[in-house]
């Protein structure tokens, strides 16, 4: 099937996937050497299963890997604004995984977040008005929800990720490239400009369903290898993995990407 039928599910999209990685090999090459590296690092971890800190940051750093990945898969395949919707996923880990690792204190807070979004999830689903959720209603009782305020001890616990971005100092990430790939998450009219089809005159004449060969996509992998190496430096300092100069020499090829991508812009 075309890719007009089948839009990115045709297997017409390997010769476009082909297309774009030739176009940005350096920074591909680049984000998938230090990835491979960050897959490595996750082995030396040495966890202390009673350490709350540490089972958080873990789980963060693969949960960070995965989704720097997921994001590359979509780039490589031309599904650029699904891709920068997956960038700002994986900021978010990156922020909550230095949160994690640079304060102890953190961790309980963290889970007592995830406790107050169950019980808003489990409040928000009894009060529904339709009966999609009929067969799940009565497995959500008093009693369950009693337990999750008991849980929750009366604390007010808030989700601030800007807050916490600045407490790691990584303020400038949620300011710029968080709020930037918001407009893909929330479906922007900037971000559905792409979609358009304009003549040299700059009018819409058509729509745009496919991915284009030519996509430079440097500025977008550049952020992903910025994300894994913040979250390797944090679980680095955490763990005490001495893994200093590996990160220092992969932040040095980012800083030349960078201004190649500069000097071509």
């Amino acid at each position: 099937m075309s890719l007009d039928d089948q839009g990115f599910l045709s297997p017409e999209i390997e010769k476009y996937r082909e297309e774009i990685r030739a176009k940005n090999h350096l920074s591909f090459k680049l984000v998938e050497d230090l990835n491979r590296f960050g897959q490595q690092t996750k082995y030396r971890l040495e966890i202390h299963i009673r350490d709350g800190q540490q089972l958080f940051a873990g789980c963060l750093l693969i949960k960070l890997l995965n989704d720097v990945q997921a994001a590359v898969i979509l780039f490589e395949k031309g599904l650029v604004s699904q891709g920068c919707s997956m960038l700002r996923v994986a900021l978010e880990s990156l922020i909550v995984l230095g949160k994690i690792c640079e304060s102890y204190e953190f961790v309980h807070a963290y889970a007592k977040i995830g406790e107050k979004d169950r019980l808003k999830l489990v409040r928000s689903i009894r009060s529904a008005s339709t009966n999609v959720f009929d067969d799940i209603k009565p497995e959500l009782t008093d009693e369950l929800i009693k337990k999750i305020e008991e849980t929750l001890g009366g604390i007010n616990v808030q989700r601030n990720l800007e807050e916490w971005a600045k407490d790691i100092e990584l303020h400038h990430l949620y300011v710029g490239a968080y709020r930037l790939y918001s407009q893909d998450v929330h479906s922007s009219p900037r971000v559905l400009d792409k979609f358009f089809m304009k003549s040299e005159e700059n009018e819409v004449i058509g729509f745009e369903w496919g991915p284009k060969e030519d996509e430079d996509l440097r500025a977008e992998l550049l952020e992903a290898i910025r994300y894994l190496n913040h979250g390797l430096g944090f679980i680095n300092k955490l763990f005490e993995l001495n893994i200093d100069e590996q990160l220092k020499d992969f932040d040095n090829q980012y800083k030349e990407l960078d201004a190649l991508a500069i000097e071509r812009s």
